[in-house]
């Protein structure tokens, strides 16, 4: 049995990944070199992400923040980081640009943010 998968014509990246790719570029563009990191896959679309990479964008974990030299930009993607993140950035002298999604944010409860894990939600809306 062969199986169909059909892609509808207005799927696309979500309004937070859009911006959060939007600001990358801008950065990138007027950064005369200078490399920004995101904090995580900024898109799950690999040739997005290699397009990106070609800009000079380097994805990183949290655990790599330690290793990024003073003063580096650092890009928080769309699904936004826990307090901890923030703090430690900023202890390291980090630059943040912070692109987490105002609809992730309403969903992201302060007592799941004070813990060392983030919470990623999917809303879909079933066509009609």
């Amino acid at each position: 049995m062969a199986i169909s998968v059909e892609i509808d014509p207005g799927s696309g990246f979500c309004g937070g990944v859009i911006r959060a790719v939007s600001k990358a570029e801008d950065v990138l563009s007027e950064s005369g070199g200078k490399k920004l990191y995101s904090l995580g896959s900024i898109v799950h679309n690999e040739s997005e992400l290699e397009r990106l990479r070609s800009l000079g964008l380097v994805t990183v974990s949290a655990e790599d923040l330690e290793t990024l030299p003073r003063g580096s930009r650092v890009l928080i993607r769309a699904h936004g980081e826990p307090p901890a993140t923030y703090r430690a950035a900023d202890r390291l002298g980090l630059e943040v640009m912070d692109c987490t999604c105002p609809g992730a944010s309403r969903f992201i409860f302060p007592e799941l943010m004070a813990s060392s894990s983030i919470c990623i939600f999917s809303i879909t809306r079933a066509s009609t």
